[in-house]
């Protein structure tokens, strides 16, 4: 059995909660807070597309695909291992489920990975490389009407975030 010192434990909860502000912002589409998870050189990979480097690059390609779509991602229990004491790795499973109000897209549930490296900077834990694979994805349009779905728990959500200044 491995004895973690108190740094480490503390290093492995500030990751995680990392990961959970990830989700978060992300969903919220709160892109300041979103951009303040990764670090200036960060790269990022989705799927089998090209490599995009810099914080700032990643958040407007994130934000550009997300804006018309209501996005859910649930991360569970990751593998993640502490490199060194600055660095990090990861592999989350997520679950991320994607509907577009407009149906200009289907609505998906996706199931795959991020795959993650972490680095310590003077702000705290950061992202510095993201690469996202999924096994696979379920066209559910059918199953889940927007007849039967009401979006106000997220505007809820979104004034709470506001108003705790999350």
């Amino acid at each position: 059995m491995t004895t973690l010192s108190l740094a480490e434990l503390t290093a492995l909860h500030d990751i995680r909660r990392l990961k959970a502000q990830y989700a978060f912002f992300l969903d919220t589409k709160n892109w300041e807070g979103f951009r303040r998870l990764f670090t200036d050189d960060m790269v990022g990979k989705f799927g089998e597309g090209p490599e995009i480097t810099g914080g700032d690059r990643y958040v407007e390609l994130a934000a550009e695909a997300a804006q018309a779509a209501t996005t859910i991602h649930q991360f569970h229990e990751p593998i993640l291992e502490l490199t060194s004491a600055t660095t990090a790795t990861a592999s989350w499973p997520v679950l991320a489920y994607l509907y577009f109000p407009d149906r200009s897209q289907p609505t998906t549930q996706n199931y795959g990975h991020y795959h993650e490296r972490y680095r310590l900077t003077d702000d705290g834990w950061k992202i510095a490389y993201l690469h996202t694979t999924f096994l696979r994805t379920d066209d559910v349009t059918e199953s889940h009407p927007i007849e039967k779905a009401t979006i106000s728990p997220y505007i809820a959500t979104v004034q709470a975030a506001k108003e705790l200044h999350i």
